[in-house]
């Protein structure tokens, strides 16, 4: 299973916006779209903590659960049905 993956209660997710909002910028993006994004992604877009996803992927009846993949918010679980 692969999905967003992040808590935003954390000073982290902020930290992790300010980089992709300056990476953007530098690859040219417009600052309108920036600012859209990191709107959407700091108000629209709804995360679970890798904690509670993990507790909920248990609760469904998977087991080994075992993450694989992370790039900034997106994560990959590898689990037994």
């Amino acid at each position: 299973m692969i999905n967003g993956c992040a808590d935003r209660n954390c000073a982290r997710f902020e930290d992790d916006l300010r980089v992709y909002a300056a990476f953007a910028r530098r690859n040219g993006a417009p600052a309108d779209v920036i600012d859209l994004a990191v709107s959407m992604l700091r108000e629209s877009v709804f995360f679970v903590p890798p904690e509670r996803e993990e507790a909920l992927l248990a609760q469904a009846g998977f087991r080994d659960v075992r993450l694989f993949y992370t790039g900034l918010w997106i994560v990959g679980w590898i689990v037994r049905a």
